[in-house]
């Protein structure tokens, strides 16, 4: 939590609506890397779509495009495999406010679109 105000009071303009930049706000690593965590430890929802621009290869999971699909968040959440790539070391089952601080070498990993 102190780390949390840190970061809040670091966002502190007496100038702005409610004292708050919040541009700084939300630019905020720890309160980022909390919310995160948040979002992949106790939200769970479904989503689905189309593949629309293309055939998609997502590791060994080739998807044709026009394919329909649908995805669960709390399956991803917890799949040991998946975040161990991403060099987690914490029980996925645990809240890790820190899980998602990253250093400024890391890039995003993304699907290879097949045209």
């Amino acid at each position: 939590m102190a780390r949390l105000m840190d970061e809040v009071d670091a966002s502190r303009v007496p100038s702005k609506p409610h004292g708050i930049d919040t541009t700084q706000l939300l630019s905020q690593p720890f309160i980022q890397s909390t919310y995160a965590e948040v979002l992949r430890l106790y939200i769970a929802t479904a989503f689905s779509g189309t593949v629309e621009y293309g055939d998609v290869r997502i590791g060994d999971y080739f998807i044709p495009r026009n394919s329909f699909l649908t995805s669960y968040s709390r399956t991803l959440a917890l799949d040991y495999d998946a975040w161990t790539k991403r060099m987690w070391n914490h029980p996925l089952e645990e809240f890790n406010a820190e899980g998602f601080l990253v250093d400024d070498t890391w890039t995003r990993p993304g699907p290879s679109v097949q045209e």
